[in-house]
């Protein structure tokens, strides 16, 4: 098996969805390894519940990389990958994979195509009207909502067809949850980097000319906007309180390119 023949992708926080790439060289294995694992170290594999009982003692007491080296620490490695490698950890990395997995896909296109300063400009200026972007979302939605097909391979298929009722529901409200935040997370970061200037307006720098005028007639009406609600929040209260949250057009840079741009 590749998972005793070579180590596989490095993991490293450094290394961005490096924990995706181990999924794929690593999970098609993980029963086989287990029981290597098990068959050669003659452990008496305790359930479930025991294991996550001992992960957890004392908690709130430690960081989850210091109560994993004390834990590798008592038990050994290859002895506690054995505890560890249970079906509710088959399960878990299957739905964090696949809900995830449109996040993965987006940033690894953009590594693969995105080579030089040209193929970066146009990147910029197809992410400004929701390309790629809106794809990553749907994606997301998909896998962790709509997508009847996958989701029955996810959640029944095939490792999991023995499982309880209740069981089922739990794995599918924990899918359902945790599509929603990691789309919410996305929605959220996604629209504070393109949908904020500069790069709200990337479009102005596209060749299409169509483009180009669309979205410097965006950033006019911002800009008019913008000074409608600046005259507003001197005697408004609530406008002040939405001035006050666009921290955006008080950095004298942006505010600058909108007057050099007024007219166009």
């Amino acid at each position: 098996m590749n998972s005793f023949n070579t180590k596989g992708p490095l993991v490293k926080g450094a290394r961005w969805f490096s924990w995706w790439e181990n999924y794929c060289f690593h999970m098609p294995e993980f029963f086989g390894c287990r029981l290597v694992l098990e068959q050669s170290l003659k452990l008496d594999v305790n359930n479930d519940a025991f294991v996550y009982e001992m992960l957890l003692d004392d908690a709130a007491d430690v960081d989850p990389q210091k109560e994993l080296a004390k834990l590798k620490s008592l038990n050994g490695g290859f002895a506690l990958a054995v505890k560890i490698m249970t079906m509710t950890l088959y399960k878990h990395c299957k739905i964090l994979f696949n809900v995830s997995e449109p996040c993965w896909h987006t940033h690894s296109h953009r590594a693969e195509t995105v080579k030089n300063a040209d193929q970066g400009l146009q990147r910029y200026i197809d992410q400004s009207d929701g390309k790629f972007i809106d794809d990553e979302h749907r994606g997301i939605i998909r896998a962790s909502l709509t997508d009847t097909t996958k989701l029955y391979k996810l959640l029944v298929e095939p490792a999991c067809q023995e499982q309880s009722s209740m069981e089922h529901q739990d794995l599918t409200e924990l899918t359902a949850e945790f599509g929603l935040t990691l789309l919410s997370y996305r929605s959220w970061t996604n629209a504070q980097y393109m949908d904020y200037p500069p790069f709200r307006y990337a479009g102005a720098l596209s060749d299409n000319l169509v483009v180009s005028d669309a979205k410097l007639d965006l950033m006019q009406t911002d800009w008019v906007n913008m000074m409608e609600l600046e005259q507003a929040a001197l005697t408004d209260p609530y406008a002040n309180r939405i001035r006050g949250a666009m921290h955006s057009f008080d950095s004298k840079p942006f505010r600058i390119m909108y007057q050099l741009f007024e007219r166009h």
